[in-house]
């Protein structure tokens, strides 16, 4: 795979989670600005924290693997499997959220609904980086060329 196929892979998924990180900080704000940031319990504390939380998670499991580089085979397969089924997750989750909790439509709000659709297309665009970055680990002869470029000398 050339750098520029990996510049513009990465550049996918960053855009994806970014599109979710932008959907977490708009629903944040639109949360403490209409009800007030209030103290009651522990809940009402973390739950307005846990979208930009996740996303943040997300995208360092991402960081973190595109330094993993397969040796053989067996290594490649592996890391294609996880690249797959990270990406079925990501995709899940939003499809889960969108379409069987709180459907996409108008809430009564501008606000609320771009961040519903905001978190569903960057997951849409994440998947779709996982998915390319899976396909990039498909041949044998692009084991000794990461996704991330190691330095193997020190």
């Amino acid at each position: 795979m050339s750098q520029y196929s990996r510049e513009r892979i990465r550049a996918i998924v960053i855009f994806g989670f970014l599109l979710s990180a932008a959907a977490g900080v708009i629903a944040y704000a639109n949360e403490v600005t209409s009800l007030g940031y209030r103290y009651g319990s522990f809940g009402e504390v973390v739950d307005p924290l846990l979208s930009p939380l996740t996303t943040i998670s997300a995208l360092c499991a991402w960081v973190w693997l595109t330094c993993v580089v397969p040796r053989d085979d067996a290594q490649r397969r592996i890391l294609r499997s996880v690249y797959l089924f990270f990406a079925i997750q990501y995709l899940l989750s939003a499809v889960g959220f969108n379409f069987i909790f709180t459907p996409i439509r108008s809430f009564g709000g501008l606000w609320i609904t771009l961040s519903l659709w905001l978190e569903f297309i960057g997951a849409v665009v994440v998947t779709f980086g996982l998915f390319l970055t899976f396909r990039s680990l498909d041949s044998p002869g692009e084991v000794e060329h990461p996704l991330v470029d190691v330095d193997e000398s020190g």
